[in-house]
């Protein structure tokens, strides 16, 4: 069993060692430059992004435009259909049904085509810009010896004092305003 001075010994040993380390990892942390940026507001302002963003929504505009075109046009074959059911033969009743099933089917089919159409456009327009952004990011990180950059874009830092914000320097690398 041990003694009273036993046990007094490995508590200060374990406080002193507990000390020792809070003050290395306190220091090491001081050592640590972390930098910031808000890196959507930084993408959205760069030109080939908004190149991108402007083609995207001429495609977007082009495919809406030929969906409300089918669309109307399904309408007015319903209209005329529902005009005329009573006085029209069963069988040619039932080959507008046909149709008017086929043209909604076909309407159906564009508009997932259109989406992933759309989705490939953009993950393709928006590679390179994406590509740039993180090369200025890394160049930066490593020419003023950063450690971290955390991406502030989603408000996620309580605060800060402001003296690690990479923004500027990102924005100079990419020559935007």
């Amino acid at each position: 069993m041990k003694n009273k001075s036993q046990i007094f010994q490995g508590i200060k040993r374990t406080s002193f060692l507990s000390l020792f380390i809070f003050f290395f990892s306190f220091t090491q942390a001081q050592k640590a430059n972390i930098g910031y940026i808000d890196r959507d507001q930084v993408f959205n302002d760069m030109p080939e992004t908004k190149e991108a963003l402007k083609t995207l929504e001429k495609s977007q505009k082009e495919y809406t435009d030929y969906i409300d075109q089918l669309k109307k046009e399904y309408k007015s074959k319903y209209a005329t259909l529902k005009a005329k059911q009573d006085s029209l033969p069963k069988i040619i009743f039932q080959e507008k049904v046909d149709e008017l099933n086929t043209l909604d089917k076909k309407i159906t089919d564009f508009q997932l085509k259109a989406q992933k159409d759309l989705l490939s456009q953009k993950e393709k327009l928006l590679t390179s810009p994406k590509n740039k952004l993180n090369a200025a990011i890394e160049a930066i990180r490593k020419e003023k010896g950063y450690a971290f950059i955390i991406d502030n874009s989603k408000r996620e830092i309580i605060s800060s004092n402001g003296k690690f914000d990479i923004e500027g320097l990102v924005r100079k690398k990419l020559n935007l305003k």
